[in-house]
């Protein structure tokens, strides 16, 4: 039987039961694992949070209002449904598929699902939103947007959120609290100012059935509404009253992560993307000075290579030359978990496939006329994307779906005899660029080094699924960049220092 069979069996039950009980029932189990890392919940035999959050979910759809349930809804119930939806998988036609890369699309998809459970709390995320916002900024005007959708400026957002976070990881008997919990910050902020942050950042249940039936419909269907991150991320307190409720700690850290980006984007996409990827781009022309990397600009590489179409920075480094984009891409949640021809080209065609092309044609440009950078060099490409977009490693990808639109693509000249090794593009995240250049600025290497390292890892049996792990050991901390640790004791201090004049008053 299908995914889609087994879901409605699931959800036709799930008619006769009130949706108030079951939304209580799985708020008592998200209690059972408040504060535990996913693989304590799993020693213990407690219920994953994420299969709790899809029968939350579900049962505020499609259960009854309690005057018209025509069954009680007890433990026993909910252990049945909680054992029904754990069993739900829309990966078992891609098992059976022969596919030479359906471990890697496995993989990839249950990354997606679990990985924000199984992290622990990260300092990566908002320390490069307040360089991007604040430090940088944007030729838009993202705080008087902020300002007009949450009535605070970026600054006083990303602070609340890290107070409201260090209040739960610092308190973890703290399932529940209300606003006179955060009294003495009245003085500093306003009281309307954290009721109104703590309001955008929840729902009651009446606003809830409305936020979660829209996602669902947004969404279209459950077999991906399932094996993705919930969208309560976005709302991670659960107001009755005046009291508020965290659903689970990892729905607050990726709030954190990708809080503010994700606000403004979704009010204004049109707008603010542009602006967002060139501060992007300059964040990582920070990165690398701090790392004293010296790099060739995008400006200056156009002059140079007689070229519109070109990379954002050329690194020539000993014998090696590495030519580098930023892209402020992100993995469209159905693609994650329907990695499909058409569906990969849709959501990755302006960003990552274009970043290929470019690096690419630029490469084969320099070759045909045994420029330096490339004659007798050692030459690697690096694709920098603001979210991680889990496509694994270059191989992987090339075989996947970029060999196929290369070929589409690029002359056939080109395409034919490639100018450089698919196999030496890596697609990285942010987080995988900093913590290879902490790396490293940390051992004295070189990033080609680095380089090196991981794609000799990638063609042994000892590789991993995340570049961060392909090149180092786990001894090196990711905030050791200058520029983020210098933002970081930056921000701490602004909190400590919000605590320490509302502690006076």
């Amino acid at each position: 039987m299908g995914f889609y069979e087994d879901f409605k069996k699931i959800r036709n039950r799930m008619k006769a039961y009130s949706k108030v009980d079951i939304f209580n029932l799985c708020m008592d189990a998200l209690a059972q694992v408040w504060g535990l890392h996913l693989w304590d919940v799993h020693q213990k035999q407690l219920p994953y949070p994420m299969h709790v959050l899809s029968l939350l979910k579900w049962g505020l759809i499609y259960g009854e209002h309690p005057h018209n349930a025509r069954k009680p809804f007890s433990s026993h119930e909910f252990l049945q449904f909680y054992k029904d939806i754990s069993n739900l998988s829309a990966l078992n036609e891609l098992c059976a598929s022969g596919d030479p890369l359906a471990i890697h699309k496995i993989t990839r998809a249950i990354m997606s699902h679990q990985l924000n459970y199984q992290k622990k709390s990260g300092l990566h995320g908002f320390v490069l939103l307040e360089i991007i916002f604040v430090q940088i900024g944007l030729k838009y005007d993202s705080d008087g947007s902020m300002n007009q959708i949450c009535g605070m400026s970026i600054q006083e957002y990303i602070t609340l959120q890290l107070i409201l976070l260090e209040s739960i990881v610092m308190n973890p008997k703290l399932r529940t609290f209300d606003l006179n919990y955060f009294q003495n910050l009245f003085s500093e902020y306003g009281k309307d100012k954290i009721l109104n942050f703590l309001q955008l950042n929840s729902c009651d249940f009446r606003e809830l059935e409305g936020f979660l039936l829209h996602d669902h419909k947004r969404i279209g269907k459950p077999e991906y509404e399932h094996a993705i991150l919930s969208s309560l991320y976005k709302k991670p307190l659960f107001r009755e009253r005046h009291r508020f409720t965290p659903y689970h700690t990892a729905l607050i850290e990726a709030n954190i992560e990708f809080g503010v980006y994700d606000i403004l984007k979704e009010a204004d996409p049109e707008n603010f993307c542009s602006p967002f990827g060139n501060a992007f781009e300059e964040y990582i022309n920070i990165a690398l000075q701090n790392a004293r990397i010296k790099a060739m600009r995008e400006d200056e590489i156009r002059h140079y290579a007689h070229r519109d179409r070109v990379c954002d920075f050329i690194i020539n480094d000993k014998d090696t030359t590495i030519f580098l984009e930023a892209k402020s891409a992100e993995m469209h949640y159905l693609t994650r978990q329907n990695p499909q021809q058409e569906y990969l080209k849709r959501t990755l065609q302006n960003s990552l496939i274009s970043g290929y092309q470019q690096i690419i044609t630029l490469v084969d440009t320099l070759r045909q006329r045994k420029d330096p950078f490339t004659e007798g060099k050692e030459v690697y490409g690096i694709i920098v994307t603001f979210k991680d977009l889990l496509l694994g490693d270059p191989e992987d990808i090339w075989l996947e779906f970029m060999k196929d639109f290369m070929n589409s693509m690029l002359e056939k000249r080109v395409a034919e005899d490639l100018p450089l090794n698919p196999d030496k593009i890596f697609v990285i995240s942010a987080y995988d660029l900093d913590h290879m250049l902490a790396y490293a600025t940390k051992t004295n290497k070189s990033i080609s080094d680095c380089l090196k390292i991981a794609f000799e890892r990638n063609h042994s049996g000892d590789r991993t699924f995340f570049f961060h792990d392909n090149f180092k050991d786990d001894s090196i901390k990711v905030l050791e960049s200058p520029h983020l640790w210098a933002t970081f004791k930056s921000i701490a201090a602004r909190i400590e220092n919000a605590l320490k004049k509302s502690n006076e008053r």
